[in-house]
């Protein structure tokens, strides 16, 4: 049997926390592959080592039930991490293949807890990750598992494309989909006046004035109705610069496959990424769209784009995009890490 865990929080006032549009997509795949959907609730706790115990107590449960021999896809990182070398060790004892889905490396995000992850990474069976920049990462931090690459995240939709002429039409409106409360370079890029590009965002703005003649906020999207973020360009960017991507999330770029580019991609948008990200090698190969050192570029560089090219562009963003809809680059994953 083959299961795909989730390690989920439940607060007691607020019940069993969501688990993200790019989790929901990964179980709804591992479904399609025959692999039945398992919530390990971690319940918080007011005594610091009761919560782990409990996280423990329900593995165990499960493990009684399912027997040995079993194929685990656990979703990583997890929460409650001081109780995982104990869950690994369960796991082994009933004899059962561990494989993780990695969504995110904390030592690469956020600078923390490196002997943590590579212990855990090195626990496992074989790992799904993002990037070629991902996996070397991982090999020059002394991280030995298989590695099957999605290089981007599949991501299902209920809408269908955004219509190409619209598209055509809005080559010089880029959007940004996200956290914009969150995302610091959010601030001075209201601040620049750009001549002919336009933005639309898109996300929860918080205290955020977003009033400019070039920039309009556009409301907060719901991620499984991609035709509701309509324009020209899909902007990757993080960090606290328009000039260039920096600090702990900025810097994560370089690493990791941001879920903002597979929304993009499945609206059928094609991109705009930062020149020394992980992405920009592929999105430039596969002429997804443009790379860029600073958004201060963006008026020069969509006016010198042809119009035959932006087409080119747009097509095979959506070349992609039929990928992602599909749960193409997962399945591909998955084949490679078990061999077939």
């Amino acid at each position: 049997m083959k299961y795909i865990i989730n390690q989920v929080l439940r607060n007691g006032r607020y019940g069993i926390s969501a688990f993200g549009k790019a989790r929901q997509d990964i179980n709804r795949i591992f479904e399609e592959i025959g692999a039945t959907p398992v919530n390990i609730v971690c319940q918080l706790s007011k005594v610091p080592f009761l919560a782990n115990l409990r996280v423990v107590m329900a593995y165990l449960s499960f493990l009684r039930k399912s027997g040995k021999g079993n194929e685990f896809f656990i979703q990583y990182p997890v929460s409650m991490r001081k109780s995982f070398p104990l869950v690994l060790k369960l796991i082994r004892r009933y004899q059962n293949k561990l494989y993780f889905v990695v969504h995110d490396v904390n030592f690469a995000r956020f600078g923390v807890e490196r002997e943590k992850d590579i212990a855990f990474l090195n626990a496992a069976d074989g790992l799904i990750i993002h990037t070629p920049a991902m996996e070397k990462l991982l090999h020059e931090n002394g991280i030995r598992t298989p590695m099957s690459l999605l290089q981007v995240f599949d991501y299902f939709s209920e809408d269908d494309f955004i219509e190409k002429q619209e598209v055509l039409s809005n080559k010089h409106t880029v959007i940004y989909a996200g956290n914009l409360a969150k995302s610091k370079f959010v601030a001075p890029l209201l601040q620049h006046t750009f001549s002919k590009v336009k933005f639309s965002l898109f996300g929860n703005k918080g205290d955020l004035q977003i009033d400019e003649q070039d920039k309009e906020y556009k409301g907060i999207f719901q991620p499984d109705h991609t035709a509701s973020i309509g324009g020209g360009w899909g902007l990757v960017w993080d960090g606290e610069s328009i000039h260039t991507c920096t600090g702990d999330t900025g810097t994560y770029l370089k690493w990791n496959s941001p879920h903002k580019l597979s929304l993009y991609l499945a609206a059928g948008l094609p991109v705009i990424v930062w020149k020394e990200s992980a992405e920009a090698e592929f999105v430039e190969r596969e002429k997804l769209g443009i790379t860029i050192s600073s958004i201060e570029e963006l008026d020069e560089r969509l006016s010198n784009i042809s119009d035959e090219d932006f087409s080119e562009m747009i097509d095979n963003a959506r070349k992609q995009g039929e990928i992602l809809r599909k749960g193409g680059k997962t399945l591909a994953a998955y084949q490679q890490l078990i061999g077939g």
